[in-house]
């Protein structure tokens, strides 16, 4: 999705390369970029141009191993979409979380995307067509239910009870200016302490989550670019540890010199919006349950989809996906052994509420590699 032209510069602009898409829009400085060319195009008669992307492997391609240090990274700060970097409210920060992941324009529905949900349709872009309709609307609805929730989220994130951990394999210091990575995800099992974020740090892993391997990864210019799997993101949602389950995930990290510190980090994705729905209905409170507030909650998740989990944006498929988009920033802790998490709560469910969905459960990811993208 994209809502204005901008300047291309990740492939073939010495003076952008490597430097990250939504850097100009958070006023840091750097310059926009669109994809490399030879990436997937839409049918003819959509006008599609890629915004925002991760910046482009330099150089010719690499398939050899990893060659580095291995480095796990978790999240020290999570930013939803509801505040900027800077921690201010901001109806507005949304709009520079996140990758454009179609590569059309979405100001109400586009005829070349899929059927949304309903009459209302209300989807657009963010900045260099970044897509997060997770951010514009869906993040209104959780603070309408709990206007302390990102408060709380922030909390748990302190206290070691949610996050999520980026084993990276093949970190190099010195580097040259491209080279291959491989890297896997887990989503954190509750640390049992507030945590120091660094490596004195063992954060367990749920064994009960997806374990992602990212189908490609490398690094340009001190940015670590990881594709191509499904990112378990535990969060406290109304109270209660849930996991949000991204996939086909795009994610860059940029690094520190001593490849110690995410110094700032995006994820973009498509979330399940039968998952999203199913999530709401065990959060809830049982006050919640049956006076219709739920139920109007859902039918606001299903008119927020903008886009498809397969990623197929033909007109003629219903929209069951959320375009999601995050910023975090991270350090380097240990990986610890599996463990078991809380476990799920019922909320609606246990109390008969009716009128939910049942949720696709979590995606595969793709399997595991290197090279430049």
């Amino acid at each position: 999705m994209r809502a204005a032209p901008i300047r291309p510069c990740c492939a073939n602009d010495t003076a952008g390369r490597g430097r990250s898409p939504w850097r100009l829009a958070l006023g840091l400085g750097l310059a926009s970029c669109v994809a490399a060319p030879g990436a997937e195009q839409a049918p003819q008669s959509c006008p599609y141009a890629l915004g925002a992307q991760p910046p482009a492997w330099v150089g010719p391609p690499d398939t050899s191993p990893p060659l580095g240090a291995t480095v796990v990274f978790a999240m020290t700060e999570l930013f939803l979409g509801d505040t900027s970097l800077y921690g201010s409210p901001s109806t507005s920060a949304w709009q520079s979380y996140g990758f454009d992941l179609d590569g059309l324009a979405s100001v109400g529905h586009n005829p070349c995307e899929c059927t949304p949900y309903g009459a209302l349709d209300t989807q657009r872009d963010g900045l260099a067509g970044i897509d997060n309709t997770f951010g514009q609307q869906v993040i209104g609805l959780w603070l309408g239910l709990d206007p302390s929730a990102r408060q709380k989220n922030d909390a748990a994130l302190l206290a070691g009870d949610v996050n999520v951990l980026f084993e990276v394999e093949g970190l190099r210091v010195p580097a040259p200016a491209s080279y291959p990575l491989a890297a896997r995800v887990f989503a954190a099992a509750p640390l049992g302490s507030s945590p120091a974020f660094d490596a004195s740090d063992v954060f367990p892993f749920d064994w009960t989550e997806v374990q992602g391997h990212f189908a490609t990864a490398y690094v340009t210019g001190g940015v670590a670019v990881l594709r191509g799997a499904t990112v378990p993101v535990p969060v406290h949602l109304l109270g209660d540890r849930v996991v949000l389950h991204v996939r086909n995930a795009t994610l860059t990290l940029e690094l520190d010199e001593s490849r110690e510190e995410v110094t700032l980090g995006m994820m973009g994705g498509v979330l399940d919006v039968d998952e999203l729905v199913d999530l709401l209905y065990r959060t809830s409170s049982e006050s919640y349950c049956t006076n219709g507030i739920v139920e109007g909650g859902a039918k606001m998740l299903r008119a927020s989809a903008d886009t498809r989990t397969d990623g197929r944006g033909s007109p003629e498929l219903p929209c069951n996906g959320v375009s999601v988009g995050f910023a975090f920033r991270g350090a380097r802790v240990t990986l610890g052994a599996p463990a078991t998490p809380p476990p799920p709560v019922a909320g609606c469910w246990a109390t008969g509420g009716s009128g939910g969905s049942g949720t696709a459960g979590a995606a595969g990811s793709g399997a595991g590699g290197t090279g430049g993208g």
